[in-house]
């Protein structure tokens, strides 16, 4: 999917973790149905990783994965 058909509110989020951590690791799983889908942005920042979670109808989902509780 082109960046241009991203939903504001998840370009706004992009653009404040790399204004905010500009040497993180931005990685974005987008949904199928950018609509409806649901939408997860990785963001390694050292030995951490931070998941944010979207849904367009729910808002957003965090978790923070320490190094040490990585898995697989």
């Amino acid at each position: 999917m082109s960046k241009e058909k991203r939903p504001a509110v998840v370009v706004e989020l992009l653009d404040r973790i790399s204004k905010t951590f500009p040497k993180a690791r931005v990685e974005v799983d987008e949904p199928k149905d950018f609509q409806t889908g649901f939408w997860f942005v990785d963001v390694h920042l050292g030995e951490s990783l931070v998941v944010v979670e979207w849904r367009p109808s729910q808002g957003f989902g965090l978790w923070l994965i320490r190094g040490d509780e990585r898995f697989g």
